[in-house]
């Protein structure tokens, strides 16, 4: 499965979103996802069949290179599919929300490691 896994850049986070749901968030934000706090910190293929996988290996077996904290609540997953097709995933307190957003792709690439 090819990744890219997004988390906030602590000392952009100044509203204290990070570790926090979706929902505090887009309210915190005039229902707008502050994609600008966010940062990329892995990029690449991992072994993993489903959203499970992904929290295990962000969080028992982190990957080579990765530069991140172990993944948590507020992160953001982007999954691409066969066709380079991307969706987005908030990682929220009851599993993971897939996000709409049609700017973030962009705005989150801004700050690639």
């Amino acid at each position: 499965m090819k990744i890219i896994l997004y988390q906030i850049i602590p000392e952009l986070d100044s509203k204290r979103l990070m570790y926090n749901r979706l929902e505090y968030i887009m309210k915190s934000c005039g229902d707008k996802f502050p994609a600008e706090i966010y940062e990329l910190v892995f990029s690449g293929d991992v072994e993993a069949k489903s959203f499970d996988d992904v929290w295990r290996i962000f969080n028992t077996s982190l990957p080579d290179g990765y530069k991140g904290r172990s993944m948590s609540v507020s992160d953001v997953v982007e999954i691409i599919d066969s066709d380079n097709q991307s969706k987005f995933f908030f990682c929220d307190s009851l599993g993971f929300k897939e996000i709409e957003i049609k700017a973030l792709k962009e705005e989150l690439r801004k700050n690639d490691i």
